[in-house]
């Protein structure tokens, strides 16, 4: 039994938080790291994938109602943030290298132009979702609305290349292995460590410097943990 999380219920029942979950697994990834198993990559990379997205949801987590459960898309928002002067924006979606099918589907951030007119015609709500992997690490980038909802928060920054990383660590891994998609899968060893790097990055900015919404659901006792966990990960992925 993992030792590490304290709010595990009874005999008969799990209780775990989402934060609590995101540190379990970066614990899982640290204790895999020292594994001289071959398989230690794929669960490096898929806890360390787990952790981030989960990271992600509870930094935005503000509404949840509305920010992760609803899916209508970041295309199309308009806002206007804490009466600035500049008036109302429309937001819309820039992939990395170009179109992309969806939003779901590749990288993206978020763009916001100025609108003089906001639309009030009411979009048909979907299906209450989490919302993806690609909506959640846009919106911790954004820093004009959805990072910027207490006057302290940080968005997270991410390159073109730390993009294209977790484009591979999702699409390439993740994916592949999660979706149990038929057939002889090879993966660079070396492309996963880069990517798994990059994760652990982003998940320590997002949980130590972010200040968001995630820093009023840490512990002193997980975010000492967390600490602990991100530093030996760095660490060894950096040597390896």
């Amino acid at each position: 039994m993992n030792e590490d999380i304290t709010n595990l219920g009874t005999e008969n029942t799990l209780r775990i938080t989402g934060i609590e979950n995101a540190i379990d697994s970066l614990e899982k990834a640290r204790m895999f790291a020292f594994s001289e198993d071959p398989f230690k990559w794929k669960w490096i990379a898929l806890t360390l994938h787990d952790s981030l997205y989960t990271v992600a949801l509870a930094c935005i987590a503000f509404e949840p109602s509305f920010v992760v459960e609803t899916n209508n898309g970041d295309k199309g928002i308009v806002v206007s943030r804490n009466g600035r002067p500049d008036g109302w924006r429309k937001s819309t979606v820039e992939f990395i290298n170009g179109e992309g099918e969806n939003e779901g589907s590749r990288p993206y951030r978020i763009r916001w132009k100025k609108t003089e007119k906001i639309n009030s015609k009411t979009k048909k709500k979907k299906r209450e979702r989490v919302i993806g992997f690609w909506s959640a690490i846009a919106r911790v980038q954004d820093d004009f609305y959805w990072m910027k909802y207490f006057c302290e928060t940080e968005a997270l920054t991410l390159s073109d290349d730390e993009l294209h990383e977790l484009w591979y660590l999702q699409d390439s891994i993740r994916n592949n292995l999660i979706h149990c998609r038929p057939g002889f899968h090879e993966f660079d060893v070396e492309r996963i460590r880069s990517s798994c790097l990059v994760a652990v990055g982003a998940i320590s900015f997002l949980l130590d410097q972010s200040l968001s919404a995630v820093h009023f659901q840490m512990t002193d006792e997980l975010r000492e943990k967390s600490g602990q966990y991100l530093a030996t990960l760095t660490d060894i992925l950096q040597k390896m």
